[in-house]
């Protein structure tokens, strides 16, 4: 091989080298967050149509009683729109059994509602999101 071929893969490979572990470096350079640390890994969120609910039959604070289910992080109610907004874990349920108990719960229909993304949305997401999954595969602390 010529010389320059061999110097010029050597250098790469350095600077393949140093790149990863730059990389390695930034990505236990600090501690991970309480939410990293505390939150599973495993929450979804999930929109549910609730156009039947009747809140002068059933009136019940959504919110507080959807959150207070084992397994639901959190729920938003949205009245004008009839919508509930739940993030819950899929280790305690899937979302046809959180479908069950919200109907169960609410007295009527739940359906759940597919949301479309925003076309034109933030640009930087996808780098943002890539670069932070590199950090948390390579992060070994803690």
């Amino acid at each position: 091989m010529n010389k320059r071929v061999l110097k010029f893969i050597k250098a790469t490979a350095v600077s393949c080298f140093v790149l990863f572990l730059s990389l390695l470096v930034w990505a236990n350079w600090s501690p991970k967050t309480y939410t990293e640390k505390n939150v599973p890994s495993d929450a979804k969120f999930l929109t549910f149509e609730v156009p039947d609910y009747n809140a002068e039959l059933y009136p019940i604070n959504i919110e507080k009683e959807v959150g207070a289910i084992d397994g639901i992080s959190t729920c938003s109610y949205n009245s004008a729109n009839k919508i509930i907004g739940v993030i819950f874990y899929t280790s305690k349920f899937n979302s046809n059994l959180l479908q069950e108990k919200l109907s169960l719960l609410l007295h009527c229909n739940v359906a759940e509602k597919k949301i479309e993304a925003v076309k034109g949305g933030c640009p930087v997401g996808g780098i943002k999101y890539f670069m932070l999954g590199i950090k948390q595969s390579l992060n070994f602390r803690q």
